[in-house]
């Protein structure tokens, strides 16, 4: 009897393949050795707490975002990781606009002393950031 195999691969600047080797605790060391590799500390991540990915606004109306990957160290950092294929015309003041969600949590009600734990947006993209603001509009998505 012969057994063929056959292979399957997966392009991981998908959004589904990205989620499935980074965000799944079964790959966890992966997504902690990606973070200890592009970030320049010296104190290096030993453990990560995946997060929601779903932050809602803060009242009914606002904006609600879908993070790719979102996470905890042991520090109480914030790790915010995107996978972006298309270009974007906004792009930048998006992950701007993604890393309030976790600056905001660190606001409790009442005395505050404003110490905030880092936030960090890892973006990693199918294109050239800075070429965002090209006028050809056929190169962007809606």
């Amino acid at each position: 009897m012969e057994v063929i195999l056959q292979e399957r691969y997966m392009n991981p600047l998908s959004d589904f393949a990205f989620k499935k080797l980074f965000f799944n605790e079964l790959n966890k060391e992966l997504l902690i050795d990606f973070l200890n590799e592009v970030l320049p500390w010296k104190d290096k991540i030993l453990d990560i707490q995946y997060q929601p990915t779903l932050q809602l606004g803060d009242w009914e109306a606002d904006r609600k975002v879908i993070f790719d990957i979102f996470c905890t160290n042991g520090k109480g950092e914030f790790f915010i990781i995107e996978m972006q294929k298309a270009r974007h015309p906004h792009f930048r003041d998006r992950c701007l606009f993604y890393s309030t969600f976790p600056i905001r949590k660190q606001a409790p009600q009442g005395l505050w002393n404003f110490k905030l734990k880092a936030v960090y947006t890892i973006a990693i993209m199918d294109f050239t950031l800075f070429n965002e603001f090209e006028e050809d509009e056929n190169l962007y998505i809606e």
